[in-house]
């Protein structure tokens, strides 16, 4: 992997998301630990880190670059914001050209704490009109929409489960957490 963020080559999870969001992608399954991962065999992952507090387009675009260039077949974007970036959208296209997906958190909604339309108030990188991005909202225990999950008739293209769910912590080897939102969904 890559850190863009730190320049250190080191991209270890500060806060705890990144380690999350790979469990909820390809923990390991059927060895009696903890959690299993969607894809739970097989599975290799490709940490790459732009952002914590703060972060830049440059550097975002420097890690797709990254993943285009080392063979990528899927980035997750547990990530995104309400700006657009000409520059970011088009290394998402670079990265359709080369065949990969782009799987997009839909977004948690403004400071209300309620989804919103992406339709009409866009979150980025989901919100982007690339062939190569699936938007993911979040649903609940229930597979109703999250209250917080943002949504679009044409610009969300699935909900996965998103509320409470445990994964890998990285606070240690055996330690599990749950979270909840569109970053947890979208793996």
């Amino acid at each position: 992997g890559a850190d863009e963020y730190s320049n250190d080559g080191n991209p270890a999870d500060g806060g705890g998301l990144v380690t999350m969001v790979s469990g909820y992608a390809g923990a390991v399954g059927n060895n009696g630990k903890g959690v299993t991962g969607v894809a739970w065999t097989g599975i290799k992952i490709m940490a790459l880190r732009f952002i914590d507090q703060t972060g830049s387009t440059a550097d975002n675009v420097a890690c797709i670059d990254y993943a285009i260039n080392k063979g990528a077949k899927v980035i997750n974007a547990s990530y995104g914001s309400a700006g657009s970036s000409l520059t970011e959208s088009s290394a998402i296209q670079r990265a359709a050209n080369a065949g990969i997906i782009m799987v997009a958190a839909a977004g948690n909604g403004g400071g209300d704490g309620v989804g919103d339309n992406n339709d009409t108030t866009p979150f980025y990188p989901a919100s982007y009109t690339r062939s190569n991005i699936i938007a993911v909202g979040a649903t609940d225990r229930n597979d109703a929409r999250a209250t917080f999950s943002n949504f679009g008739a044409t610009s969300v293209d699935l909900f996965a489960p998103g509320v409470s769910v445990w994964s890998t912590s990285y606070t240690s080897d055996t330690s599990y957490a749950s979270g909840s939102g569109t970053s947890y969904a979208a793996p």
